[in-house]
């Protein structure tokens, strides 16, 4: 940038040269005619140049002295020029100094104020900028609080996830146990009115047995009996009306009471071996079975008893056994037939056991257990017809057989026909047992 000290010194300058550039000028030209005349004038007109120069000399000294005057003059107009300058400059620059003074006040005082703004918005800037910042603080606190409640209920909700799944778990082994139970209590249901069928048939054929044992029991009319004897058949006949009354514990304590007078009547044991066999106490009944064939080894019921008890204690293969012995003592004997399909039944073998029962019938064309088991070994194989036919004959022989067919486990495949329920009454009842 140009100072103004710099514009002054050129404009002192170019005055200077102004006032001085005549004076020399004068100067240079009377300096250059003696040259002039010299080259014209010779040794003769020495004196008349001496007195020229002389006069030179004199207009020299005339000239400097009014160059000296014009030098003074430009000296004192460069000293009041320069005082004007000067005090033009000052007034300029005083003008300029009041203008920029003035329009920099006017700066200054919109700066300041613009500062006053700048400061006030930078103020407000930065207190919304501390505000904000606390509250992106407290927010960031609110978003960590949030984040660790969150943290917190999915740990919760993993937990109770967790417990949840696990009551599943418990819940589905409790409902595992209930169904297991419910299936073994059907199991344990069906078996018990399989087992108590297979009771009241037994029943049956023990009464049965009973009846052919008390006519072969009884002592011919002309053999004499002993005291004891008669003692002993007294207690077998109270024992009879227990057992007709079903009190077979009564009826056992009377056969106990007949054998302390006759020990060795095997027909006093084979009456016990009735009795337990019906009360279910087949270790004893099996014992008194075996008593009785060691007092009278071809005695047909004690075998066909201890088939029967050997085959209530799951000992089949040696009930098949003992079956086959009573067959081999008397073949005609229905019973044994029955004892022996209904062991072979036990075992599985339902072919076989047809067979057997086919035999009883044979021997004896009503006899109705015979048709009601074989009506369980058809309904086991499937064959549903011959089943029915079965189950109808002995229904008809005995209407007994129509109530226990309801709840017989061999008849299961049979309860989704009508012609079954009808057959076994249970269309009368509205379904009842299906």
């Amino acid at each position: 940038m140009i100072r103004y000290r710099h514009v002054i010194a050129v404009g002192m300058l170019a005055l200077c040269w102004c006032a001085m550039t005549p004076a020399v000028a004068q100067t240079s030209a009377d300096e250059s005619q003696p040259a002039r005349v010299s080259q014209g004038d010779d040794a003769a007109a020495l004196p008349d140049r001496v007195s020229r120069v002389e006069g030179r000399l004199e207009g020299m000294e005339a000239a400097n002295d009014q160059a000296t005057r014009h030098t003074e003059g430009v000296l004192a107009t460069v000293k009041w020029c320069t005082i004007i300058v000067s005090s033009l400059v000052v007034l300029v620059v005083g003008g300029l100094g009041a203008a920029l003074g003035f329009f920099g006040y006017r700066e200054l005082k919109d700066i300041r104020a613009a500062r006053q703004r700048v400061e006030a918005a930078l103020k407000e800037t930065t207190e919304k900028a501390e505000e904000a910042v606390k509250k992106a603080q407290e927010t960031t606190e609110e978003a960590e609080t949030a984040i660790k409640n969150a943290s917190e209920c999915a740990a919760a909700a993993t937990d109770t996830l967790a417990a949840v799944q696990a009551a599943e778990v418990r819940i589905g082994e409790v409902v595992a146990g209930i169904e297991k139970s419910a299936r073994e209590a059907a199991e344990h249901r069906e078996r018990a009115r399989a087992e108590a069928e297979g009771a009241r048939q037994e029943h049956e054929a023990v009464t049965a047995m009973k009846k052919q044992v008390r006519v072969e029991a009884k002592p011919e009319p002309t053999k004499e009996i002993s005291a004891e004897e008669q003692r002993a058949a007294e207690h077998v006949a109270r024992g009879d009306e227990w057992w007709d009354q079903n009190e077979y514990e009564k009826a056992l304590a009377e056969y106990d009471e007949a054998l302390t007078f006759t020990p060795d009547d095997p027909y006093v044991h084979l009456n016990r071996s009735f009795a337990l066999s019906v009360l279910r106490r087949h270790d004893e009944a099996l014992a008194a079975a075996d008593r009785a064939i060691s007092l009278s080894p071809n005695m047909f019921f004690a075998h066909n008893s201890r088939a029967r008890a050997l085959n209530a204690l799951g000992l089949h293969h040696a009930a098949l056994a003992a079956s086959d012995h009573a067959i081999k003592v008397d073949p005609k004997r229905h019973t044994a037939h029955l004892r022996r399909g209904r062991v072979l039944k036990g075992l599985g073998r339902l072919e076989e056991a047809l067979d057997a029962f086919d035999q009883a019938i044979k021997l004896d064309a009503d006899y109705r257990l015979a048709y009601y088991s074989r009506a369980g070994c058809h309904s086991l194989l499937n064959q549903r017809d011959d089943a029915l036919s079965d189950l109808a004959k002995a229904i008809e022989l005995s209407e007994q057989f129509g109530e226990m067919a309801r709840r017989e486990p061999d008849f299961v495949a049979l309860r989704d026909d009508p012609k079954f329920n009808t057959l076994v009454g249970l269309d009368e009842e509205g379904g009842e047992g299906a």
